[in-house]
């Protein structure tokens, strides 16, 4: 393997290692404080543009655009987010159309398996295993790692959700569909299960047990604030009978309620043309992706999220060209 593929699977393989430096965070009594507006430098942030730029470089290869590149660029450029961060998505946008799709798979897989066996290991250790220098977070007692005693997987993200969300879109990518049941059930990420039934609904007996599994742990009984939650935050005036602290304030758990409660009217404009883009090229993407926007917000609100969204665009493009071809 010549040094221009170490390159780029390394690249891919830093777009899920979480370490990152925070510079500072937004003042909380300025406003409604939302972790993507830290001032953090992820490692991928600076790996990508510098792997962007040499491939450049080296590479005389033409970059083929599609309308749907072109809305979920507009997008990034609208977000509430740093440059920097603005600058590291755009760029790997453009670089995943340089990198070979072999290589972008084998990328995709050494992350995949390398994000199970730090899972499994959280699993089995029930609790963090020290792994700092990737990024890995020590979440203490949060709420929403633990069920019934249980410490839910979460690999090198910062939530049990975006973990199955990212090994959601990676395995859609490689079409593999042995980790995915698994892992799903296991971080009990209802959104991510829902999504991926929709996408996959010919798997009935394999779809059910999960539906099964993922309710009867986390269901409006047993659970009650975390569907009463959801429903206040979209009932009309409920933010003038409420007052929350600055820090107390939970974006609303579906990404348009995100962006119109931010009057990001521009950005939620892009955001339903890029939907609708990819409708028109591949409708199990889009719908996956809407359930997924419908039931949360980190698709918007989380690099990672972020991220996963662009690996789904590819996608796409991929799918789109090959149909193309033959």
């Amino acid at each position: 393997m010549n040094l221009k593929n170490k390159l780029w699977i390394s690249s891919i393989i830093c777009i899920f290692i979480n370490y990152n430096i925070r510079l500072s965070d937004p003042v909380y009594f300025l406003g409604h404080f939302q972790w993507i507006q830290s001032q953090k430098i992820y490692l991928w942030q600076v790996i990508i543009p510098l792997t962007l730029a040499i491939s450049l470089i080296l590479s005389k290869q033409k970059l083929k655009f599609y309308k749907n590149d072109y809305a979920l660029i507009l997008l990034v450029c609208l977000l509430h987010i740093n440059f920097l961060l603005k600058l590291g998505l755009i760029s790997l946008i453009f670089l995943l159309k340089l990198i070979p799709k072999q290589i972008i798979k084998k990328g995709l897989k050494i992350s995949l398996y390398t994000l199970t066996i730090i899972a499994l290991g959280q699993i089995i250790m029930q609790q963090h295993l020290n792994l700092t220098w990737l990024g890995e977070i020590q979440f203490g007692n949060h709420a929403n790692f633990n069920l019934f005693n249980f410490i839910r997987p979460y690999g090198l993200s910062d939530h049990p959700n975006l973990f199955a969300l990212q090994i959601l879109i990676i395995s859609l990518y490689l079409d593999s569909k042995k980790l995915i049941p698994l892992i799903l059930t296991l971080s009990v990420s209802l959104q991510n299960i829902i999504a991926y039934s929709f996408y996959n609904h010919k798997r009935v007996k394999i779809i059910l047990c999960m539906l099964i599994v993922g309710f009867s742990l986390k269901n409006p009984w047993i659970h009650p604030k975390s569907y009463t939650d959801r429903i206040l935050q979209n009932l009309p005036n409920q933010s003038q009978n409420i007052k929350l602290k600055p820090w107390e304030h939970i974006p609303k758990h579906h990404i348009y309620g995100y962006l119109y409660d931010k009057k990001n009217f521009l950005a939620l404009a892009s955001l339903l043309i890029w939907i609708s883009l990819i409708y028109k090229q591949n409708k199990k993407t889009a719908g996956l992706i809407l359930i997924l926007s419908l039931l949360d917000h980190q698709l918007l609100s989380q690099t990672q999220g972020l991220n996963a969204i662009i690996l789904s665009n590819h996608f796409v493009n991929i799918r789109c060209k090959k149909l193309k071809q033959s």
